[in-house]
């Protein structure tokens, strides 16, 4: 039985609240549109779920992006090039839909081996890193990064040339006699893999220099496939990669509730998303609240926070942000231990988004949110979160560990 609950009131004066019907029909629309981005059956997010490892630290931190689905949502064309004022116009084009951090257009999590993550650092029309592996930006349509320091996966997929990043890998001409030196090439399950010694290793002498040097002097090594580009900290790393990839190690995508999360991202048409099994419960929020404000001033604040609805526990949750028809917006995705759980949850998100208060700020959240869209299918809450501020301030709701999803 699928369950839905919306703010407003499906009847107005007695007669049919023809925004209600819209929304539903919209909604239709973004799932139909969301079959589009599967693969092979499936949502293209879990895809992104075979390449990465499932540890204790992935299931804690994983970040997404669909840059193919931000294109199609925003009419963006994809580059031309990996480099030059084409680029360049790519990106701002870009810096509308996705996040805005400090003045600098980055979405979440992006990934360096994308080409994404290095636009923050690099001046693009000067010396960018593809020239050197053959791969960019325009090759890439979807990035996942997942873990925490100092053992953080990074996987790109899109359409890649092995042979091509071997041979200018093997021919760097502009590349640092330090790091020729260090260059070492070997093959795992069929996979070549590049690498320039300890991937965790800074040495601002190299810093941004060719072939793959990070901001800090780092290069991590590599895996490039047709599909398929692989980064870690270490050659370990890529080869755990590589096996939960071909199915040889449990990968994120053999876990039911990273599954279901990313299901229901593709479902919801999410073009940037996180996920994680780390929910915040009263006591969790408890335990930090003491470590960081001291115990007097986090018992004030918990009492305030316990006369708030509070959603029914969930064992995993996704945020993320999308577009459609009726504009933009934020995602939630969580998964529950029982499908009467994943119901409550339904009826009880809108009241705490009326009723609750952002932790952070002291806003309501109904300043932030202008509309709920929610529906529970089996053990599953989906919901849109309609409006441009939390279109803009999803990202922040989960790096300020803030309140809006706070379970008993």
């Amino acid at each position: 039985m699928v369950e839905r609950a919306f703010q407003h009131p499906p009847r107005k004066g007695g007669t049919i609240d023809w925004t209600l019907l819209k929304a539903v029909f919209v909604l239709a629309l973004a799932l139909m549109a969301s079959a589009c981005r599967q693969a092979g059956g499936e949502s293209a997010y879990i895809e992104l779920l075979k390449a990465v490892p499932d540890t204790k630290e992935t299931r804690a931190y994983v970040a997404l992006n669909d840059y193919e689905a931000v294109r199609q949502a925003y009419g963006v064309r994809p580059p031309r090039s990996n480099e030059g004022d084409d680029l360049l116009d790519y990106l701002l084009d870009l810096s509308g839909p996705l996040l805005e951090s400090g003045g600098r257009w980055r979405p979440i999590g992006a990934t360096w081996i994308s080409g994404y993550g290095q636009a923050q650092y690099l001046e693009v029309r000067a010396s960018p890193i593809s020239r050197y592996v053959g791969f960019g930006i325009r090759d890439v349509t979807m990035d996942v990064q997942a873990g925490a320091p100092p053992g953080v996966f990074e996987a790109a997929r899109g359409s890649f040339d092995p042979e091509e990043t071997d041979r200018l890998l093997r021919r760097c001409r502009d590349c640092p006699k330090e790091a020729l030196d260090r260059y070492e090439d070997r093959e795992y399950q069929g996979v070549a893999i590049h690498s320039w010694g300890d991937g965790l290793q800074a040495n601002l002498t190299l810093r941004l220099s060719p072939p793959v040097f990070d901001q800090l002097g780092r290069a991590k090594p590599l895996a490039v496939q047709k599909e398929w580009v692989f980064g870690t900290t270490s050659v370990t790393g890529l080869r755990a990669m590589i096996d939960a990839q071909q199915g040889r190690g449990r990968s994120l995508a053999d876990r039911e509730e990273f599954r279901l999360l990313a299901q229901g991202l593709s479902r919801l048409g999410a073009h940037t998303a996180f996920m994680s099994d780390q929910t915040t419960g009263l006591e969790d929020l408890a335990s930090w609240l003491g470590t960081a404000l001291g115990t007097e001033v986090a018992k004030e604040q918990l009492a305030l926070l316990s006369k708030e609805p509070l959603l029914r526990p969930y064992r995993a949750y996704a945020m993320g942000a999308g577009k459609d028809e009726d504009g933009r917006y934020a995602v939630v995705v969580l998964v529950h231990a029982t499908k009467g759980a994943a119901s409550e949850n339904v009826r009880l998100l809108p009241r705490r988004i009326r009723e609750a208060k952002s932790l952070y700020s002291g806003q309501a959240w109904s300043s932030l949110i202008e509309d709920v869209e929610a529906e529970a299918e089996g053990l599953v809450l989906l919901a849109k979160l309609r409006g441009d501020r939390i279109h803009r301030a999803w990202a922040e709701v989960i790096a300020r560990r803030d309140s809006l999803l706070l379970h008993e």
